[in-house]
């Protein structure tokens, strides 16, 4: 034991205190460093460059300024690509109006290499592959798609950091012996300006469909729809009315409508439920918002309006989103002779054409307010 004194004389005990508070200090220290070097491999690699002043979400730059920003060649021989699908990709419908298709998280790999009977493809959706052989035009085609896209803008891009949610490797060899690099592997902030992911799924799921049949994209909504449902109907009175809809997520896209689940009723005679005496009502959640009675002409009008948006023709509408099902439409209506219209739809993908849920909500705040009454 090692003693000492302190500045009043008296002794004291020193040396293991002083030892251990200088053993906690180096495990401090190296605890300290450990973390570091599991967070951010790169960033300890830097410490050690003299001069380094390391910055906090900065980025790796190893592109290549002289690389070629157009490429002559249109006979592609080679093409790959991995990439990160981290929010998944929704691709518009072809005819404008249905839903679009959404395609779930995760890494994508296409492959298309020239051989002496076409072109080899092997295509990876997030775990689902597809090998097939299709014919060499098929190269030209996707040739023209990168030039169309200007893909070579992006030539030399090289750029990484160690955020996640972005992961691009980008490959095309030409037969004139020109090539397209792209490489991005980080957050957002390194992904090329002109970099989009749709194109890619559509003319890959585009020839999945044409060398074996079905899309990808098509095994991603779950269809149980009724083909022999009524699509004519001989009545126009309607007795009873049951809209249940999910809002937009985005704010922007609300116009200032609350977000929730709401719920329209009609049926003549009154709503059935406890506090509504009127004909009519909006809920929104579990909350009733207002309720007024609608007179038979405006609900003539919400007939005339099924009818301008030809939901009369897709009565026994029954369709699911696998990949973001979270979205809801189910409506129901009953006429006086029998007839009833049914659409059921879970999630984006599987919406029917034409619906948009901001508009259901100015029509029926339409609705109320010509009875002095809001939904807001």
């Amino acid at each position: 034991m090692e003693y000492g004194r302190n500045k009043n004389g008296i002794l004291k005990k020193t040396g293991k205190i002083q030892r251990r508070f200088l053993f906690i200090l180096i495990c401090v220290f190296v605890m300290s460093i450990t973390g570091c070097m599991k967070g951010d491999v790169e960033m300890i690699d830097n410490l050690i460059k003299p001069g380094y002043v390391p910055q906090t979400g900065g980025v790796s730059d190893h592109s290549d300024p002289s690389a070629v920003k157009e490429i002559q060649s249109d006979e592609l021989k080679e093409f790959r690509l991995r990439c990160e699908n981290s929010f998944g990709i929704s691709v518009s419908a072809s005819d404008g109006v249905s839903a679009p298709t959404n395609y779930p998280v995760g890494y994508y790999n296409y492959e298309m290499i020239k051989s002496d009977d076409g072109a080899e493809v092997s295509v990876d959706f997030a775990g689902e592959e597809f090998k097939f052989t299709a014919d060499k035009e098929e190269l030209s085609n996707l040739a023209k798609l990168l030039k169309d896209h200007d893909v070579a803008s992006m030539n030399g891009h090289s750029k990484r950091n160690s955020a996640l949610g972005t992961y691009i490797d980008f490959e095309a060899l030409y037969e004139s012996g020109e090539k397209i690099s792209i490489y991005a592997e980080g957050g957002a902030s390194v992904e090329p300006d002109n970099w989009n992911p749709v194109i890619y799924v559509e003319f890959f799921d585009g020839l999945i469909k044409k060398y074996t049949g079905q899309s990808y994209g098509e095994t991603l909504l779950e269809d149980k729809s009724d083909p022999d449902a009524l699509k004519e109907f001989t009545s126009d009175h309607i007795q009873e009315i049951y809209l249940e809809f999910d809002t937009n997520l985005n704010n922007g896209e609300r116009d200032g409508f609350e977000y929730g689940t709401y719920r329209f009723q009609m049926r003549e005679g009154g709503v059935p439920y406890q506090g509504v005496d009127t004909n009519a009502a909006v809920w929104r959640d579990a909350y009733i918002v207002t309720s007024f009675d609608m007179t038979d002409a405006e609900i003539a009008a919400f007939q005339e309006m099924l009818n301008e948006k030809n939901y009369l023709s897709l009565n026994g509408w029954d369709k699911k989103d696998l990949v973001n099902s979270y979205s809801l439409l189910e409506l129901h209506v009953y006429y006086d002779n029998g007839e009833s219209l049914t659409i059921d739809a879970r999630g984006d993908s599987a919406m029917p054409p034409g619906w948009n849920s901001t508009e259901m909500l100015h029509y029926l705040q339409a609705l109320a307010e010509a009875h002095g009454t809001s939904i807001k």
